[in-house]
């Protein structure tokens, strides 16, 4: 199976795409397709940006100069910003593909044992993150229709009506439609490599998506959110 095949069918058939990274292992890819995609959102995202960092300074300094401002401006959405962010995409996605493919791998070998490669590990989740194609755009979409930095598909649209600062509306905002897809993905592309049930692996992956909500949600209820829309 191709990569352009690749792309397609882990949209629509899985199980096919990781049973083909089995026999043929395969990473550089889709790191290349997250990191164009990412780098292309950093413009996008700048103004955007751009307002929130304008927001954080006029709280935080009341008596900020204007000329204080279009520095911030400037430096947010202007070309330097512009360019770290887009160095810091090429950096951060395969450093923390790298991470993730690491632990994950660890924790199913001391778990499960078996002799699972770190390339077939790195492949199914580079391919899994495949998703972003489309949740990308759908960030952008909600950002920009929402108007606040951070905006995700999340549960936390069913509670509109809830205080940001509610445990409630802090849980369902961590249970995130995309975030779910990826484990889906890797439960299936995991299972297929450790040669178990897709609910056995989706048990390790679930299990610490409600490990990462539940200390998330400590603390924000102890510190308070200090990342839009974390």
């Amino acid at each position: 199976m191709g990569f352009p095949q690749r792309v397609i069918n882990i949209f629509f058939s899985p199980g096919q795409v990781f049973q083909s990274l089995r026999e043929h292992p395969s990473f550089i890819p889709p790191i290349i397709v997250v990191v164009l995609l990412s780098m292309a959102t950093v413009p996008v995202m700048a103004p955007m940006n751009e307002k929130v960092a304008i927001e954080q300074i006029r709280q935080q300094t009341p008596d900020v100069t204007q000329e204080q401002i279009d520095q911030v401006a400037s430096f947010t959405s202007g070309p330097v910003g512009i360019g770290i962010g887009m160095v810091a995409v090429v950096i951060v996605v395969p450093v923390m593909s790298l991470l993730m493919t690491l632990i994950f791998r660890t924790l199913f070998q001391a778990v499960f044992g078996g002799n699972v490669s770190f390339k077939h590990a790195l492949s199914v989740l580079t391919h899994a993150s495949l998703i972003n194609i489309l949740g990308i755009g759908m960030t952008i979409l909600i950002t920009y229709s929402t108007q606040k930095v951070g905006s995700t598909l999340s549960l936390g649209v069913l509670v509109p009506f809830l205080e940001e600062e509610n445990i409630i509306y802090i849980v369902l905002n961590g249970i995130d439609v995309f975030t779910g897809w990826w484990l889906c993905l890797l439960s299936i592309g995991f299972g297929i490599l450790y040669d178990m049930p897709t609910m056995r692996s989706a048990k390790v992956f679930f299990g610490l998506w409600v490990l990462w909500i539940a200390g998330k949600t400590a603390f924000v209820m102890t510190f308070g959110s200090i990342i839009p829309g974390m």
